[in-house]
C-alpha cells in the first residue's frame, strides 16, 4: 500500500440522486444503537448510488483529489452517517452530520449522553471498512476540521509508534493545543497565512487546502517530519501578515432567509451571487452549507409557487 488521505465528507453531495435522510420520528428515539440500526437499514436500501468520490462535492474533495493524483494516493472519508468510506465505495446521497445545520446530531448526542468519539465508535464497528491496515501505508495525510478529529481521536491516540510515525496532520491551529503531546508532533504548521497565497479559500476547507500544498509544493519520499515542518515554517513566513478579520454579526435562519428574499432580484436568484451578497453588502456571517440549505428551500418555495 502507498499512500493514504483521510478526510472528512461533506454536506454538499450530488443533488440528482434521491436523498436518503432521518424521519421525523427517528429523532424520538431514545437508544443511540437503534438508532443507528434504524438508519443503517435506510442506507442499505437506498436504489440510486455513486461512488464516494462523485456524490461528496465541493472545494475540500477538490482539494485533495488533486493531491491524490500527484502521489497516487488512496483516498479513505470518514462519515458521521456511514463510518469509514474508501473513494470507490458505492453510497447514496444522504444526510446526516456531526456538523452544524439539517439533520445535525448535536442535539441528538446530549439526549443520548455520548460525544463524537463514541458515535464514532460505534457507526465504524458496523461500517463495511476499517482503518486496520494503516501500518502498511508509506504515508498517511489526514485533513480534519475539529468536530472530525474530535471523533478520531482516541483511534489515533492508540495507535503505535511506528504508524504514528508516518501520519501528517492538517488541521485548523487552534485544534492543535486539544491534541495529546505526543500527536501534537504529527501537526505540520500550517496557518492562516495561507489565505495570502494561491490556495486561499474558506474555513469549510482550510485543511484540504493546506494539504494539497503540502503533498505539490513541500513533501519528498521518505522525508522525516523535522525536515517537513522546517519547511513549510519557511513558506509561511514567506507569506503576508493575515489582514484584520472582519467581525460579521450572527443571525437566525429566518433573519438569514429575508436577506435572501431581500437580495434575489438583484442577484437573478444566484447563490454564488446572494452569498456574496450577504457577506459583503450586509456583513452577514454565514457557514457555506448552512446558505446552501436557505437558498434551495427558499428557491423550492419559489418554483412551487409558480
Amino acid at each position: 500500500m502507498n499512500h493514504i488521505i483521510i478526510s472528512n465528507c461533506t454536506n454538499r453531495k450530488l443533488s440528482k440522486l434521491t436523498k436518503i435522510e432521518p424521519s421525523e420520528k427517528m429523532y424520538d428515539i431514545e437508544n443511540v444503537d437503534f438508532f443507528i440500526n434504524h438508519w443503517l437499514s435506510l442506507i442499505q436500501c437506498a436504489k440510486q448510488k455513486k461512488t464516494a468520490i462523485e456524490i461528496y462535492q465541493g472545494r475540500s474533495v477538490s482539494e485533495i483529489l488533486r493531491a491524490k493524483k500527484i502521489i497516487d494516493a488512496e483516498i479513505i472519508f470518514l462519515s458521521a452517517g456511514l463510518g469509514i468510506v474508501n473513494g470507490g465505495d458505492m453510497i447514496p446521497n444522504y444526510d446526516l452530520t456531526i456538523s452544524e445545520g439539517q439533520n445535525s446530531l448535536k442535539s441528538m448526542f446530549s439526549k443520548w449522553r455520548i460525544n463524537e468519539s463514541i458515535w464514532w465508535e460505534k457507526i465504524s464497528r458496523i461500517s463495511n471498512n476499517n482503518l486496520n491496515l494503516l501500518h502498511e501505508a508509506e504515508c498517511i495525510f489526514i485533513a480534519l476540521p475539529q468536530n472530525y478529529l474530535n471523533m478520531i481521536l482516541p483511534f489515533l491516540s492508540g495507535l503505535d509508534m511506528s504508524t504514528l510515525s508516518k501520519i501528517r496532520l492538517f488541521l485548523h491551529p487552534q485544534s492543535v493545543q486539544k491534541l495529546p503531546e505526543h500527536l501534537q508532533k504529527l501537526y505540520i504548521p500550517y496557518d492562516y497565512r495561507i489565505e495570502n497565497s494561491e490556495f486561499k479559500g474558506t474555513m469549510v476547507d482550510y485543511c484540504q487546502r493546506c494539504l494539497h500544498h503540502f503533498i505539490k509544493y513541500i513533501f519528498s519520499p521518505n522525508q522525516d517530519i523535522t525536515t517537513a515542518k522546517s519547511l513549510v515554517t519557511q513558506y509561511i513566513k514567506s507569506l503576508p501578515p493575515i489582514a484584520p478579520k472582519i467581525i460579521r454579526p450572527k443571525l437566525t435562519d429566518d433573519e438569514i432567509s429575508k436577506l435572501i428574499l431581500e437580495g434575489w432580484d438583484f442577484c437573478n436568484g444566484q447563490s454564488s451571487k446572494l452569498l456574496r451578497f450577504l457577506r459583503d453588502e450586509k456583513m452577514i456571517a454565514c457557514e457555506q452549507s448552512r446558505f446552501q440549505a436557505l437558498w434551495r428551500h427558499i428557491k423550492n418555495e419559489k418554483m412551487n409557487a409558480q
